[in-house]
């Protein structure tokens, strides 16, 4: 199976968001562009979520159907680890929840936004 190879690149500076395939960033000058420090580069994991919303790794994910003690859904954020896009329960205060493969849950979760726009949605700045 072949996927599509996708990026965004989000600027630590001014916020700017690009979207580019592998193709696009090979044609590059290696010197400038994204491939500076002041930009982080996501990869899209080659699922789509419950609405055919793209996952990109750096997403926030909930599943509505999982729920704290308050009625909070469970929200997460979609990393690379361990040869796989996984994520975890970022706002699971139990010390149970585990990582679980994002390929097993894509169809019961939704994107709600991304570490970089959202932070505020796992409690950052």
């Amino acid at each position: 199976m072949n996927r599509e190879h996708k990026f965004r690149a989000y600027n630590n500076h001014t916020g700017a968001l690009i979207e580019f395939t592998l193709d696009e960033a090979s044609s590059w000058d290696k010197g400038e562009g994204v491939y500076s420090d002041q930009w982080d580069i996501v990869e899209y994991t080659g699922l789509k979520d419950r609405n055919s919303v793209e996952i990109y790794e750096g997403d926030i994910v909930t599943d509505d159907s999982i729920v704290d003690d308050s009625g909070t859904p469970f929200k997460a954020e979609v990393i690379f680890k361990d040869g796989m896009f996984r994520y975890g329960h970022s706002n699971c205060d139990c010390g149970d929840c585990e990582e679980s493969p994002l390929w097993a849950e894509r169809e019961a979760i939704h994107v709600i936004g991304n570490i970089y726009e959202n932070p505020e949605l796992l409690g950052g700045e």
